[in-house]
């Protein structure tokens, strides 16, 4: 996004069918100019804690432009062509104990957008630890569906993964940090499972 500008850089021969051309015109100016078009390579390092192997390691990322494939220690883990959501991948089979290398390559074509789209890993990208029992990614659904002055139903759906008895402590505070309500349930899992909690908070805050 630096630059440097150039009108190459977007220069397009299209024909409108619309404005009922019939040869292709050279069009200019559709994404500013800046360059955005060609493919980038991106390489980060990392070492893994010694007890790896009770973990579960999870690569997100919250925006790459655009076709992200990714490779950790070489090996293709996955892909992803949209370049305006985020994404994630479980990574935890394809590293080792000690350094890992961790590989992304991005391609921008040519004629694929009407504006300047960006470029490159734009957002943040984080290394996520959990254990192998854990919620999923996104896994947390919440909802009020009846809310009065006087108090609030809250419900919240949590996908978790995992094997065996799992227990779901949630808590719930207000904007003063004070501990409002808690709920703890214990649930056999088998996989992937939900488990559905229900709230009832007295005298709500209420939204403006």
């Amino acid at each position: 996004i630096y630059g440097p500008f150039d009108k190459k850089n977007d220069a397009q021969g299209v024909k409108v069918h619309a404005d009922g051309e019939k040869k292709k015109k050279l069009r200019l100016g559709r994404t500013a100019g800046l360059p955005h078009i060609g493919i980038g390579w991106y390489r980060k390092t990392f070492k893994t804690p010694d007890n790896i192997k009770d973990k579960k390691l999870f690569v997100e990322f919250d925006g790459a432009m655009s076709h992200a494939q990714v490779y950790v220690n070489g090996e293709f883990v996955g892909e992803w062509p949209y370049g305006y959501s985020s994404f994630h991948f479980d990574i935890s089979k394809f590293i080792t104990k000690g350094e890992n290398t961790l590989a992304v390559r991005l391609e921008n074509k040519e004629q694929s957008s009407r504006w300047y789209p960006g470029a490159g890993i734009y957002r943040n990208v984080r290394l996520v630890y959990t254990d192998k029992a854990h919620v999923k990614h996104w896994g947390t659904y919440i909802t009020t569906p009846k809310v009065t002055n006087a108090n609030a139903e809250v419900h919240i759906k949590t996908s978790v993964l995992g094997q065996g008895d799992l227990t779901l402590l949630t808590e719930i505070y207000n904007s003063k940090n004070e501990l409002i309500t808690k709920h703890k349930m214990t649930q056999s899992v088998s996989g992937e499972s939900e488990i559905v909690q229900t709230f009832k908070i007295d005298y709500p805050d209420m939204w403006s």
